[in-house]
C-alpha cells in the first residue's frame, strides 16, 4: 500500500502540474471576456480530483491527523487562517505592485488575473464556492498529500527521521507551486513559491489542512477584490 500511495500520487502530481502548465499556456488564445475558473467542465474536474485526493489520502495509512483531517482546535484554526488571509493581503499585494513596477513589465504579468475576475454580479456570486473548491484541491495535493502523507509514508518505508525530509518536501512543494505559476512572471512565480512555503508551515504548525485552506481562499479572493479595482495596473 504506502508503494502503490507513493506511486499513484506522484502520478497525480505529475499530471495535474502537466495539465496546469499548459492551461495556462492557451490563456492568450482565449476570448477576452472568458473566466476560466467558472468553466462547468474545470468545476466538475476539481470536484473529481477532490476525490481522488481523499481516496490518495486513506489509501496512504497514515491516518487523518496526519493529512489535516482531524484538527483539534477547528475555530482558533478558522480564525488564523482568516486573520493569516487577510494580513497577507494587505502585505503583499501593495509589496507586489511597487515590486512590478520596479522591476518592469518583463518582471511580473496579469494575464491569469485577466481570465479569472468576475465581470457580473452573478460571477462575483459563484466564484467565492467555485475558488474554495479550486484552493481545497490545491491544498489537498500539496498539504495533505505531499506533504503530510508522503513524510510519514517515506519516513516508514526509508526508515528515515521525518525531519530530514520536512525540508526537502517543503522546497520541493515551493518550487512546485511556483513552477505553476510561471504565466505571472518570475515574480509571480517566487511570491507564489512563498507563500506556499508559508502554508505548509502553517499546516505543520497546526496539523490541519483548515488553517492553510482558508488562508489561501481569503487571499485569493482579496487577490480579485484588489484587481477588479485596479484593472488598469
Amino acid at each position: 500500500m504506502p508503494v502503490l500511495f507513493v506511486l499513484l500520487t506522484l502520478a497525480l502530481t505529475s499530471a495535474l502540474a502537466y495539465f496546469t502548465y499548459r492551461s495556462a499556456q492557451i490563456l492568450p488564445t482565449l476570448p477576452p471576456d472568458a473566466n476560466v475558473v467558472l468553466s462547468l467542465p474545470d468545476v466538475i474536474t476539481r470536484a473529481v480530483l477532490c476525490l481522488v485526493c481523499v481516496g490518495l489520502g486513506l489509501l496512504s495509512g497514515v491516518g487523518p491527523a496526519r493529512l489535516g483531517w482531524a484538527p483539534t482546535a477547528p475555530l482558533q484554526d478558522a480564525l488564523l487562517g482568516v486573520g493569516l488571509g487577510v494580513t497577507g493581503a494587505v502585505v503583499l499585494f501593495p509589496l507586489s505592485q511597487w515590486a512590478a513596477r520596479r522591476l518592469g513589465p518583463g518582471a511580473y504579468s496579469d494575464l491569469l488575473l485577466r481570465f479569472v475576475i468576475p465581470r457580473t454580479p452573478r460571477q462575483w456570486l459563484l466564484t467565492p464556492p467555485v475558488f474554495a473548491l479550486a484552493v481545497l484541491l490545491e491544498e489537498l495535493w500539496f498539504r495533505s498529500l505531499l506533504l503530510g502523507g508522503l513524510s510519514g509514508v517515506l519516513a516508514l518505508s526509508l526508515n528515515t527521521p521525518e525531519r530530514l525530509l520536512l525540508p526537502l518536501l517543503l522546497i520541493l512543494g515551493a518550487v512546485l507551486f511556483g513552477w505553476l505559476h510561471a504565466p505571472q512572471g518570475w515574480l509571480g512565480m517566487l511570491l507564489a513559491g512563498l507563500l506556499s512555503l508559508g502554508l505548509s508551515l502553517l499546516f505543520l504548525a497546526r496539523q490541519s489542512v483548515l488553517a492553510p485552506f482558508l488562508a489561501h481562499w481569503v487571499f485569493n479572493l482579496l487577490q480579485l477584490v484588489r484587481a477588479a479595482r485596479l484593472r488598469d495596473w
